[in-house]
């Protein structure tokens, strides 16, 4: 029990410091409900990156610590992209858009909008790109407790604070969604990626997607990932963001709700 309400003032601390963060322009509510009835048509893109950010807080600033790992090639994307596809294909024709996410991992990681407006310039250059209304855009994002340790967006994270009583790692999501028009290259809508509601919650979706890990769970190192490592992590986090696409697309608007968060 201490662990884990050690784990909750964790994460508490971690939104805190968030909280004060603009989210890029986008159109209002009523405005991007209405822009987001005449789409028919979606392109999904997933860039969910190819590492691991490891994160802890010490009592001061001066204890924090991140480093970033690569991640052999797990095929996310690929997963996110279909887990996006099937569930708003009963309201769009929504087409998957495979692209590399080494190749794209700079602009990826711009918060500020900037990179899914480059990244939406690159695709329509592309002669295979698909003639849709719009792209959904899953990129890594700065709404993380990895935050007060910044050194660029997370993405995957593993985190653990080490001033609260020293609870388990847990792994995280930082990802945004961005709804771009494919023609304009407006910005419809912006959402942070969440969880589903806690259990008993009429909400439509919860908190930041994460999970606590075993108590004796040893991060990797700065260095790889072990064989065991790698295949738990890959199925731990694919696992949360399945959990995680029908809150997130909730709160991007792009599916049904009844309550407003």
């Amino acid at each position: 029990m201490r662990r884990l309400a050690a784990l909750a003032l964790v994460v508490a601390t971690a939104l805190f410091a968030c909280a004060g963060q603009a989210a890029p322009l986008t159109l209002g509510e009523a405005r991007a409900d209405k822009a987001i009835a005449a789409i028919h048509s979606v392109g999904v893109v997933s860039l969910v990156g190819t590492k691991v950010t490891v994160a802890s807080f010490g009592i001061t600033v001066f204890g924090n610590s991140r480093y970033d790992v690569d991640t052999p090639d797990w095929g996310l994307d690929a997963q996110v992209d279909d887990a996006v596809v099937d569930a708003l294909s009963p309201r769009f024709h929504a087409v998957a858009i495979p692209l590399d996410p080494k190749a794209y991992q700079d602009r990826a990681t711009d918060f500020f909008a900037a990179g899914a407006g480059q990244i939406r310039d690159l695709i329509r250059a592309r002669p295979d790109s698909p003639d849709v209304d719009a792209y959904l855009m899953i990129l890594p994002g700065s709404f993380t407790p990895a935050y007060p340790l910044r050194g660029g967006d997370t993405g995957l994270g593993l985190f653990h604070g080490a001033a609260y009583g020293d609870p388990p790692f847990a792994e995280c999501l930082g990802l945004n969604t961005f709804l771009i028009d494919a023609k304009t290259g407006d910005q419809i809508y912006f959402a942070i990626w969440l969880g589903p509601p806690p259990e008993g919650s009429d909400a439509p979706w919860g908190g930041l997607p994460m999970r606590a890990l075993p108590a004796d769970f040893a991060p990797p190192s700065a260095g790889g990932m072990t064989p065991a490592q790698s295949h738990m992590l890959r199925d731990d986090f694919l696992s949360l963001i399945r959990a995680s696409v029908g809150p997130s697309l909730m709160r991007a608007r792009l599916l049904p709700h009844q309550i407003e968060a």
